[in-house]
């Protein structure tokens, strides 16, 4: 079965991201179905996929039944960066079938593609408009129509592709007789609309089914393929011998046995303004040539970590200058999540980062539809960081601001995380204190006790013993009535 895939022709789709999906790309000669409702992009999928053709030096023939005129479509085109108007009419030919259509009957339209094939050399055919046709015609006709069509263009090694507004759910007999179907979809989640492109069927390939999203830019379509579907595949190892890398902060090094275990993923737990970000911070500024770092952070841009970690007394500015530190601002609003994960995973195999901080790691969750889709999502990404050598640092934010009930951001944070640090605050005597605690550090011993902590001008300080911390802690979960649980 392997040798026989293996010796398949394909043809690669030139669109970014939709060969991953596809095996490879399209098998050669083959004729595919892609389906859409309006405006959800099939006609810029046709046309990119001609241009890409044309532009590895094949032929293509854009066929229309039904749809806009041939000089409005290359307006739209036009502010594309695959559209290429030289390529017309040399390389890529729109025809318009209609007129054969509304005077003929399916063996004329036959006769004209054949013809327009046999003489314009083309090895790729997109038919747009075939919803006029299924509409037109009973389901006998349509499967005659698609066998003749597979005859015509695999004698000439023609790929296809018929773009359609039919809807997925209802019967069409012609997708039995297809190589392929393809469904782009347009999914409405609060008032955000996401685009995905599904494929349903492809012959004599190992497709990843399922949805993925994809997007439509300056460069036409770009898909995003599930990072869960494709990252994270090999169990992690380990690197034998545990290794350690400082947090950047000594006294809390000490509490971790000599710091956190290279190449693990430690989420620091906390209500807003505890002094996560601080701690990421130290982290990062920890990096060195040799030992580079990243920031992805979802809330602050790169002037204001700059300036906070100033203030801290920590020259990130100088570690951007030299190259040691990247940041990397990634705005909630309006982002994919798989957009998020390639965007990040470029960053880390080109600049062989070696720390990494992530600020938010809720700022995932705005950019799917899928809530499910968070925790194997964040597991295989942070499986495929472990394999590239990267140890990183996360911060969640817990929603109970000054209490004793810790509730975690994420469900199944033990399946992502190594190491666990909380961060809390508790009123004491009319102040309001923080309190750090290790929850796990993965096949290390640590320290367990509570420490106080504060923030100053020389960053995030150890200011208290074991003792004086576990007494405060005490008396604010008195004063609560003694209600205290830990779901983190």
């Amino acid at each position: 079965m392997t040798d026989k895939l293996a010796a398949l022709t394909r043809m690669p789709s030139n669109i970014p991201g939709l060969d991953s999906i596809l095996d490879g790309g399209f098998l050669k000669g083959g004729v595919y179905l892609v389906w859409g409702e309006p405006g959800v992009g099939k006609t810029i999928f046709g046309n990119q996929l001609c241009y890409g053709h044309v532009r590895a030096g094949g032929r293509a023939l854009y066929l229309t039944l039904l749809a806009e005129s041939h000089v409005h479509m290359m307006q739209h085109m036009s502010s594309l960066s695959f559209f290429n108007p030289d390529a017309v009419p040399n390389s890529l030919s729109y025809v318009s079938g209609y007129s054969t259509l509304t005077s003929g009957d399916l063996k004329e339209v036959l006769k004209l593609i054949s013809r327009e094939i046999n003489a314009r050399k083309a090895t790729l055919l997109v038919i747009d408009g075939l919803g006029i046709v299924t509409s037109s015609y009973p389901p006998t006709k349509m499967k005659e129509f698609v066998h003749e069509l597979q005859t015509v263009t695999q004698a000439y090694g023609c790929t296809t592709f018929l773009l359609t507004d039919g809807a997925q759910n209802n019967y069409h007999p012609e997708n039995t007789m297809v190589d392929g179907l393809i469904a782009l979809h347009r999914t409405i989640h609060g008032n955000r609309s996401y685009r995905e492109i599904e494929v349903l069927k492809l012959r004599g390939s190992r497709a990843i089914f399922g949805r993925h999203t994809f997007k439509i830019s300056s460069e036409g379509l770009v898909v995003y393929p599930r990072t869960e579907s494709i990252l994270g595949k090999l169990p992690y190892e380990g690197p034998g011998e545990l290794q350690r890398i400082s947090t950047g902060a000594a006294a809390v090094d000490a509490m971790l046995g000599g710091g956190l275990p290279r190449n693990t993923m430690t989420m620091l737990l906390g209500p807003s303004g505890v002094g996560k970000t601080t701690f990421g911070l130290h982290f990062a500024c920890g990096a060195a040539q040799d030992d580079p770092g990243l920031i992805f952070s979802f809330y602050e841009t790169p002037s204001r970590l700059i300036s906070k970690a100033a203030r801290l007394n920590l020259d990130l500015r100088s570690l951007v200058g030299k190259r040691f530190v990247d940041i990397i601002w990634a705005s909630p609003p309006e982002q994919l999540l798989d957009d998020l994960a390639e965007k990040l995973l470029t960053a880390v195999k080109d600049r062989k980062v070696k720390r990494l901080f992530i600020d938010g790691i809720d700022g995932f969750s705005p950019s799917t539809p899928y809530p499910e889709r968070l925790l194997p999502f964040l597991t295989s990404l942070e499986n495929e960081l472990r394999q590239l050598g990267v140890t990183s640092v996360y911060t969640a934010e817990m929603k109970v601001i000054v209490g004793p009930t810790v509730e975690a951001p994420i469900s199944g944070v033990s399946l992502i995380a190594d190491n666990l640090i909380l961060f809390r605050y508790v009123e004491h005597q009319a102040k309001l204190l923080r309190l750090m605690s290790i929850l796990k550090v993965r096949d290390s011993n640590f320290d367990h006790a509570l420490r106080e902590y504060r923030i100053s001008a020389k960053g995030l300080e150890l200011v208290e013993s074991a003792g004086s911390a576990e007494v405060k802690w005490s008396d604010n979960t008195s004063s609560d009535g003694g209600h205290s649980s830990d779901d983190g």
